[in-house]
């Protein structure tokens, strides 16, 4: 079995180990390689422009062609492939509990473990290449699964629609603390709905969604500074003062995770409900089902999503509570929604040869996700950031759409080239070997065979 080095079949039945080549269900990594990809369209807008002035977005770059990527990210991807890469975390969760259990190993004890190297590596992340957030998030909120894995479907269900729905009830709280009005230039911005609170890093949801359920302010003064200031430490500023700057956000960090960190849990039982249903493993049975995702979720969520994002631009002021938990409940429906409806969609494309062609690709990716996304940090934040090429806030979308096609074709190439050469991603190997406590095979047998979807 792959990733067992001990010498007795006894011994290593009762080691926790990864999934080997041949136990991969393919059709994960092509959806994990899509979420991955996918993720870089808003996150590189967080990367490329101050993040907590992201409402300014619009005024700073009003061209046609920079509105309709604005919109098109706000529509077809904010939330919903940050979504997604909940969902299979989830999913993952559930394999490796049924691994566990199958091979007569203490789950909790692994889990914790595991979730701890995750903490470390997203700290590190975000502390010293780009505050995303979602690595902490996930190393945090995965904690809360453990009473979960043992439960029956119905109840998993009812949790998950519960817990999905808590924030929008909670954002109020989160926006009187961290929210600031979205400032570029004052003048531009008086009386200015932007379309742009939707964007901005799918680590930061939180802070996304919180703007937008809220009408820009009129540009005061004070946070005319901050946006400036954010200019300068990112665009001028010593490296050393980013890092510091990381370091005095981790409170905030954590308390958007405290209020948000529901809706990431409702998405992991959704993921557990999925395998413990057997969706995963007998897809040639569950097309039906795949149907009913694709054709229900993509346009109830593409409605919530458009009437969601129109209503907001109309706003001239600040919605009051009762509109604000309407929009932001649309919001959450409208993410889940559509994320299953990609789910689905995905799924049956790759049922078919053709979609096999085009989607198989993207399996590399994804089996290497955690590199490339931190990989995907260090090559935007050294275009942006002053270490790099300095071009923070002088780029807008239209452009950062060039940058993250680039990326991917970079990213593809990379990925398949290296899994063909080794079993993980560099990341992905360091956080196995610490997860299970020896040093796994990294390279790749000469006479192993490459992996169907």
């Amino acid at each position: 079995m792959d990733g067992i080095t001990t010498p007795t079949a006894h011994t290593a039945k009762h080691r926790p180990a990864p999934v080997g080549i041949r136990e991969r269900i393919q059709t994960m990594d092509v959806l994990r390689g899509l979420a991955l990809l996918g993720i870089l369209l808003p996150n590189i807008a967080d990367m490329s422009f101050p993040s907590d002035h992201l409402g300014g977005y619009e005024t700073h770059f009003p061209a046609a062609l920079d509105q309709i990527v604005l919109w098109g990210t706000a529509f077809f991807v904010q939330g919903k492939l940050y979504t997604m890469f909940s969902f299979l975390f989830g999913i993952g969760v559930a394999i490796q509990y049924e691994r566990a259990q199958a091979r007569g190993v203490r789950f909790a004890p692994w889990h914790l473990r595991r979730l701890l190297v995750l903490l470390v590596i997203g700290l590190l992340h975000d502390v010293l290449i780009w505050s995303g957030l979602i690595l902490i998030t996930y190393a945090v909120v995965g904690l809360f699964m453990l009473p979960f894995v043992r439960r029956q479907p119905r109840t998993l269900l009812i949790w998950a629609v519960v817990l999905i729905l808590i924030p929008s009830l909670l954002r109020p709280v989160l926006r009187a603390v961290i929210h600031r009005p979205a400032a570029s230039q004052t003048a531009a911005t008086q009386g200015t709905q932007s379309t742009q609170s939707t964007q901005g890093t799918e680590g930061e949801q939180t802070t996304q969604d919180t703007a937008q359920d809220t009408a820009p302010e009129v540009g005061a003064t004070a946070a005319l500074s901050d946006f400036e200031l954010e200019l300068q430490r990112f665009g001028h500023g010593s490296y050393a003062d980013q890092v510091r700057y990381r370091i005095g956000r981790l409170p905030r960090t954590f308390l958007i995770i405290a209020v948000m960190g529901s809706y990431i849990l409702g998405m992991f039982l959704l993921g557990l409900l999925s395998w413990r249903c057997r969706v995963w493993t007998e897809l040639a049975q569950r097309r039906a089902l795949l149907v009913r995702l694709a054709a229900w979720g993509l346009p109830i969520g593409g409605a919530l999503a458009a009437a969601a994002l129109l209503l907001m631009h109309a706003l001239t002021e600040r919605p009051g509570p009762a509109l604000s938990f309407g929009i932001s409940t649309a919001n959450s429906i409208a993410n889940v929604a559509l994320c299953l409806g990609y789910v689905g969609l995905a799924a049956l494309v790759l049922r078919t040869s053709l979609g096999r062609r085009l989607l198989q690709p993207l399996a590399p990716v994804g089996r290497t996700a955690l590199s490339n996304y931190i990989l995907q940090s260090l090559v935007c934040t050294t275009i942006f950031y002053s270490f790099g090429l300095g071009l923070y806030g002088q780029i807008g979308p239209a452009l950062n759409l060039l940058i993250v096609l680039l990326v991917w074709a970079f990213q593809l190439a990379l990925s398949a080239w290296w899994i063909g050469h080794f079993r993980f991603g560099p990341v992905e190997w360091t956080w196995r070997s610490l997860s299970y406590g020896r040093r796994m095979p990294l390279l790749r047998r000469a006479a192993e065979p490459a992996e169907p979807i």
